[in-house]
């Protein structure tokens, strides 16, 4: 039996769509620090491979948007440090699907967490349309 090996892609991070509402702030500001501290000590090549060893998986959607599955607090992260783009690895295309049957295959699937910061389960529609707008929770 072969290794599939994933195929990774290139993404802007204004480009990726968040499945969930929340993320904790204090997790994202410790991974800004270590981002930082990378930089700093090997440099933005050196940097560049620790991305591509952190592919963020993605589901490709609606429109063929690109919905991230785990990872919300890397990419938050690069992003606040104007990080532009991440490479992603799609696990699923459900691009063909209407809006409601994608989110409810993710629900099913568990690739969604429709909670806001209270713990209270949330309609899709609440669900950032971007990584900047993902609330503390």
């Amino acid at each position: 039996m072969s290794v599939r090996e994933p195929v990774l892609h290139p993404v802007a991070i204004t480009d990726l769509r968040p499945t969930q509402i929340t993320v904790g702030m204090r997790e994202v500001e410790a991974k800004r620090r270590a981002w930082r501290a990378k930089l700093e000590k090997v440099g933005k090549n050196k940097a560049g491979e620790f991305l591509g060893n952190h592919a963020i998986p993605v589901i490709l959607g609606p429109k063929g948007r690109s919905y991230v599955i785990d990872h919300h607090h890397l990419c938050r992260a690069l992003h606040e440090e104007g990080q532009d783009s991440v490479l992603v690895n799609v696990v699923a295309d459900l691009s063909s699907l209407e809006l409601d049957a994608f989110w409810f295959n993710l629900d099913c699937r568990g690739w969604t967490h429709p909670f806001d910061e209270n713990g209270h389960r949330r309609p899709y529609t609440d669900v950032p349309k971007s990584m900047a707008e993902l609330r503390d929770d």
